[in-house]
């Protein structure tokens, strides 16, 4: 009887620990191979892992995206990422590849611009509702919205065909350089 007292004692707080935790580890687990947006990222070409589509017109892919994880007690948080086994290159000697990891950066910056969004979202919807908890659910489809206003001015961004990928930069990253300013 004793034995199952002591014991009882130390599970408990190992599965409030546990129940704590989960959601970091479960963050750990879902960008195990991705790079996350900070100040100082740099993507380098070795981070391109995914085998080359060869049929492509494009000599380099990069894959990018908002990874939504909830953190516990109708909380949840966005983080910007680069995902390295879904981005590819090709020969680099056949192209200027740090011209396009220029552009790569330039939509990733874009990229953590609109997690940021996201998360402020997050807590505009907290505090509209007083601190309470908030289902993930209703969290998961205001930043939804969002999303879908990054990937279409993403798109928007890497698809001028009528400027050369310099021009692109020229023109954008003022822009987002200034968006990561506000830090809105």
């Amino acid at each position: 009887m004793k034995k199952i007292y002591i014991l009882t004692i130390l599970l408990i707080p190992l599965c409030i620990y546990i129940y704590l935790i989960r959601y970091d580890i479960y963050s750990i687990y879902k960008l195990h191979n991705c790079i996350v947006w900070n100040d100082n990222t740099e993507v380098v070409i070795n981070d391109f892992e995914m085998q080359p589509d060869l049929k492509s017109s494009i000599n380099l892919n990069f894959w990018h995206g908002i990874s939504l994880t909830p953190s516990g007690f109708g909380d949840a948080n966005a983080v910007a990422f680069f995902d390295k086994s879904k981005s590819w290159t090709k020969d680099t000697t056949k192209y200027d590849y740090k011209m396009e990891l220029k552009l790569q950066k330039l939509s990733f910056d874009l990229n953590e611009v609109y997690a940021r969004k996201i998360n402020n979202k997050i807590k505009a919807v907290k505090y509209a509702n007083y601190g309470n908890e908030v289902p993930y659910e209703k969290l998961e489809k205001e930043c939804f919205i969002i999303y879908k206003k990054y990937e279409k001015e993403n798109y928007e961004m890497l698809n001028e065909k009528e400027k050369s990928i310099h021009e692109i930069i020229t023109y954008w990253r003022p822009i987002v350089d200034n968006m990561l300013k506000n830090k809105e």
